[in-house]
């Protein structure tokens, strides 16, 4: 039963961590481990900011997991900008994209790497590397960078 949480932990698509009793993370799934690797003490940080704020105050959703004799741990899931996930919405119904697709090119403007992506949606580098040329092939983009610029300057009120 232990390696049911880690694994439910792993199938989150974003970065997450469970935080101990006296604060410090006590695990995280491998979009966390690489998201620490990015941020480090920052994320701890952050996380330790959300935590004091309350559970939906910051860049972090904190869930409190509670137990009878159990200490006290939280679970800290970075959230998408609101922004960002509203614009890829937008973007999935203009481009014709599939929910795969869109989430794809969410992960990357969120800055994840193609492993990265691949471990959060649970499949093959190469699956994300087709995604990814698809996605460059219905925005017009040539690069990671052009696709998330035509993501983050599209205009609302276009048709």
């Amino acid at each position: 039963m232990p390696g049911m949480f880690e694994a439910a932990l792993e199938a989150l698509p974003t970065a997450a961590f469970v935080i101990g009793p006296g604060g410090a993370i006590a695990m995280a799934n491998s979009l966390g481990l690489a998201f620490l690797e990015r941020g480090g003490q920052d994320v701890a940080d952050a996380i330790a900011e959300n935590v004091r704020r309350g559970s939906d105050a910051g860049a972090f959703s904190i869930t409190r997991v509670a137990a009878p004799g159990w200490p006290t741990y939280m679970l800290a899931i970075r959230k998408a900008p609101p922004e960002l996930a509203e614009r890829v919405l937008l973007v999935q119904r203009r481009w014709g994209l599939s929910v795969r697709q869109a989430r794809v090119l969410e992960l990357v403007a969120d800055g994840a790497s193609n492993k990265e992506i691949a471990l959060a949606l649970c499949c093959a580098e190469v699956t994300i590397e087709n995604h990814l040329t698809e996605l460059f092939r219905r925005s017009g983009a040539r690069s990671r960078a052009g696709l998330v610029g035509k993501l983050i300057t599209l205009s609302i009120a276009e048709p």
